[in-house]
Parts: structure tokens; C-alpha cells; sequence
């Protein structure tokens, strides 16, 4: 597949774009992520560059690139090898099981081997539990793999933002088909945290307020001190390197935690269900399971033409607190060409997520 990746750090948007841009040409179509600050001029830009192209964006709270993680540009082009197709659901807060029906018709005739639904909802609405319930209710029967993130901007929380075809939007969820004529589309997830001794069941929460209040009818304030043997007064130092993950089979599903509520309860930034089985997390080696992934990734597909790095800000501003940031992108590269995003959540089939990297990969 022809794919090509660019990025810029410029904090100029008309130099972000003809950097990150210079050896594309013709291309089928481009995602791009970019800073908030210079998005809707980003956006307006590119569609004037490549005005027969498909474009979608959604901003960062860090592009991700072979030279790091930094406030800027990055991009993916694919060429004629990509079939894409693309749809908005909007007012994502209210009702988008309104979609169900449009989705339905959107896939249809679609080729359903070789391809992913590519999406990428508002980090400000709240909503990716709803969008991701509707998405993997119209795919899941054909088996297409649902994945993307949530856009993010500057830590201020108070404006995300997403376009299509040079048009910007909030509150929604941006939905694209790939297939990929040339092969295979594989798709990994990965977290740095493992589950510790001790299992827990979540006896009292609101999922919809993305709030737990009792682990083991014991006070989740409680349980999370006794469990790390740290004080009460101390539990959100740890919050970024000892989330809480949903223990399903083999496989851990990690939910940040946000904040210590007035209530006694701990806020996340994604839900936890009632009477569900959770463990408190440690920290992994984090080269050590980045090496794996990627070894994974190029067993199963030798000849990789380009990656999308979906990757948790919890996971960035962790990578720059201990010096591995470089480390991170310096080992990426044995995938080759990728672009990536730092994200306010991630989602992956009918998962939304926190502190999780998800990476796809295209042969």
C-alpha cells in the first residue's frame, strides 16, 4: 500500500502543513491530527491543498511522530490501494442509537474483509460509551474490528474538536471504512499495568456519572489505600501509575481514575459497571512490552506500509515524567511510517478505555 506519513512542530499552521505535507501527492485520503490552537486553520489549509481528497482530523493533546511527542502536526496519506468511506454521528450526547438504521446503509456494499472501522468521538462529550454501543451493534455481526480514540486538546478540557472534509465539529463522532486492497489490517492493544494480588467487586457505582463509591462494600477511598498501603490523603499521587482495570478473561481493560468527589467517591474516565470483577494495577516494564507488540505486529505482518498510534495522555505525560518519551518513538519506528495521537480515551470494539495504547497497522 502507498502510504505516507509527515508531521511539523511549527507553531505556524501554513508551515505545519507544507512541512507535514511535502512528499504527498494525489493523495485518497489523509488523517491528520493537530494542537488545538492551530486546528481549524490546519483543516481549512489541507482542504485547500488537497481539495479531490477524503480528509478527516480531530486534535491532540500531543502528535506523535519518529521525532517525538510534541504540540504540532501529524499526519497519514494513503493512495489508490485504501477504499474509505465516511460518516458523522452527531448530538452524540443525546441519542446517536438514532444512527443505527444510517450506519446499517452505510455499510452496505462495503467490503467487509481487509477492513476496520476507523473512528474518533469528542474527549469532551462524555459519550464514547453510547457511540461505541451503537458502532459494534451495526459491525460486529461482519466481524470488522471498531477503533480510534478520543480527541483531546491542550489539558484545558474545554474545547475538542473534529472535521471532515474541512467542515468542524463538536459533540460527534466521526465514523470511516478501510479497507485495504493491498492485505491485511491488524489491529493491538497494549497497556504498561498489570493486575496486582487482589481482586475486587465493585458493590456500588454509577456508571453514567463514571463513578464508584464501594469495592467489596467497603468504601473505594478505603480499599484503594489499604491496597497500595499508602495514605488516605495520598491515593491521587497514584492515580496515574495504579488505575483500575476490569478483569475480563486473560485480558485487562484499564480505567483512569479522575478525580476524589465531595460524595466519597473516585470519578473515572470510563465506566465501571455495578458487580463487576476489578483489580488495582502496578506498573510493567514499558520497553519490554512495547518490544513485544511490536514484535507481534511484524510477525503477523512482515511488510508494513504505515501505523496510526493512538495513545493515552495518562501514557504521554507518563513517558515524559521518567525520560521514555523518545525511547517510545525511537522504537516505533521498526514499524516504519506511523502517525499518531494523544488521546483522552481510546476505544477499541465495544471498549472505551484509558491508559491503553492501540496501534493498527497496515501491510
Amino acid at each position: 500500500m502507498n502510504i505516507c506519513c509527515g508531521y511539523s512542530f511549527s507553531s505556524s499552521a501554513e508551515t505545519a502543513v507544507n512541512e507535514a505535507s511535502k512528499d504527498i501527492k494525489a493523495p485518497k485520503l489523509i488523517i491528520y491530527f493537530s494542537k488545538v490552537s492551530f486546528f481549524k486553520d490546519v483543516t481549512a489549509l489541507l482542504k485547500q491543498k488537497f481539495p479531490n481528497s477524503t480528509i478527516i482530523g480531530g486534535t491532540s493533546c500531543g502528535e506523535i511522530s519518529k521525532d517525538g511527542i510534541n504540540d504540532g502536526l501529524s499526519l497519514i496519506a494513503f493512495g489508490e490501494n485504501i477504499e474509505c468511506k465516511t460518516m458523522i454521528m452527531e448530538n452524540i450526547s443525546g441519542a446517536p442509537i438514532t444512527y443505527i438504521e444510517k450506519l446499517k446503509e452505510f455499510k452496505k456494499g462495503f467490503n467487509t474483509q481487509n477492513t476496520i472501522v476507523f473512528e474518533m468521538t469528542d474527549g469532551l462529550s462524555n459519550s464514547e460509551e453510547k457511540s461505541i454501543a451503537v458502532l459494534n451493534s451495526v459491525f460486529e455481526d461482519d466481524n470488522i474490528p471498531i477503533v480510534g480514540g478520543s480527541t483531546a486538546d491542550d489539558l484545558s478540557f474545554t474545547r475538542t474538536f473534529i472535521s471532515y472534509n474541512g467542515e468542524i465539529y463538536s459533540n460527534v463522532t466521526i465514523v470511516t471504512m478501510l479497507h485495504n486492497n493491498n492485505g491485511k489490517i491488524r489491529v493491538y492493544k497494549e497497556n504498561i499495568y498489570e493486575p496486582t494480588e487482589r481482586e475486587f467487586v465493585v458493590t456500588k457505582a454509577n456508571p453514567h456519572e463514571r463513578k464508584i463509591y464501594e469495592l467489596d462494600g467497603k468504601p473505594v477511598i478505603d480499599v484503594y489505600a489499604n491496597s497500595l498501603k499508602i495514605s488516605r490523603n495520598d491515593i491521587a499521587k497514584y492515580f496515574m501509575s495504579n488505575p483500575i482495570g476490569k478483569i475480563i478473561g486473560d485480558e485487562t481493560f484499564i480505567s483512569s481514575f479522575k478525580k476524589i468527589e465531595d460524595d466519597g467517591s473516585l470519578s473515572l474516565y470510563a465506566r465501571i459497571y455495578q458487580n463487576s470483577y476489578v483489580n488495582i494495577l502496578k506498573p510493567k516494564d514499558p520497553m519490554k512490552v512495547l518490544t513485544n507488540t511490536i514484535n507481534k505486529a511484524k510477525k503477523e505482518i512482515p511488510k508494513i506500509s504505515g501505523s496510526i498510534v493512538v495513545n493515552c495522555i495518562f501514557r504521554t505525560l507518563l513517558f515524559k515524567n521518567t525520560n521514555f518519551t523518545n525511547k517510545f518513538t525511537n522504537k516505533l519506528q521498526d514499524l516504519g511510517e506511523f502517525a499518531g495521537i494523544t488521546t483522552y480515551g481510546e476505544q477499541l470494539n465495544n471498549k472505551h478505555l484509558n491508559q491503553t495504547m492501540v496501534l493498527i497497522c497496515f501491510e
